[in-house]
């Protein structure tokens, strides 16, 4: 799981944040819904992941000593 997302990192149409059942976070710019039981979702108005992703070929990190 992702920590929750702080709302100063939210998008400026976003209205709405919400976790889903696998951990992932979304913005969204209308009230969503759990119509498909495991997941947040609208229909219309804007919506993406809330995730900061970092470049994948950065993410190597040898264990804490």
């Amino acid at each position: 799981n992702t920590m929750k997302p702080d709302w100063k990192d939210a998008p400026k149409w976003a209205n709405y944040l919400a976790m889903d059942q696998d951990g992932s976070w979304g913005w969204f710019e209308l009230e969503p819904s759990t119509a498909r039981g495991h997941e947040w979702r609208n229909e219309s108005g804007n919506s993406e992941y809330a995730i900061h992703y970092i470049n994948w070929k950065e993410s190597l990190e040898s264990k804490p000593k």
